[in-house]
Order: structure tokens, then C-alpha cells, then sequence
């Protein structure tokens, strides 16, 4: 699969390209994706293992009307300093 550049030339990926090389463990993930309004957001969502994030990831997107081929980023909550 290959990635598509935005109007702005940033790379959008689907969840599972995003996460193909990160090992998935029970926890909160970062979910960096471009929203309906064409602007950068962000979600916090819980995933047991790679398979279950996508889901959650795309049942977040069509529950909201976002398209699933616009992430961004993935990042560990784990990886994040405490605020």
C-alpha cells in the first residue's frame, strides 16, 4: 500500500500502516489524524493488541465520519512524560 501526501504534502496513512512497525501491547495510544474540517487532531484510545487498536481506531472514525486513511501518527502513551 502505498501512502497519499495531503493538500500540505504530509504523508496519511491508515492505522494499519501507521502501526506496522510498532509492537502493540495492552495500553493507550496517541492517535495523530487529520480531522473532517482538513485540520490535525488528536485521540487517546486503549488497544489490547495491533488488531484490536485498528478497530477501535476505525469504529472511532466511522462513529465520527472520519476517514480511516488519514493518521498521522501512533504514539504510546507509555512514551509520553506525565503532565
Amino acid at each position: 500500500m502505498s501512502q497519499e501526501n495531503d493538500k500540505n504534502g504530509v504523508k496519511n496513512m491508515t492505522i494499519k500502516q501507521a502501526t506496522a512497525y510498532m509492537s502493540i501491547s495492552p495500553g493507550e495510544y496517541l492517535i495523530g489524524f487529520i480531522n473532517d474540517n482538513n485540520n490535525a487532531d488528536e485521540t487517546e484510545l486503549f488497544g489490547m493488541d495491533k488488531k484490536d487498536l485498528e478497530d477501535v481506531y476505525e469504529e472511532f472514525c466511522n462513529e465520527n465520519r472520519f476517514s480511516t486513511d488519514t493518521v498521522l501518527y501512533v504514539i504510546s502513551s507509555n512514551l509520553l512524560p506525565d503532565s
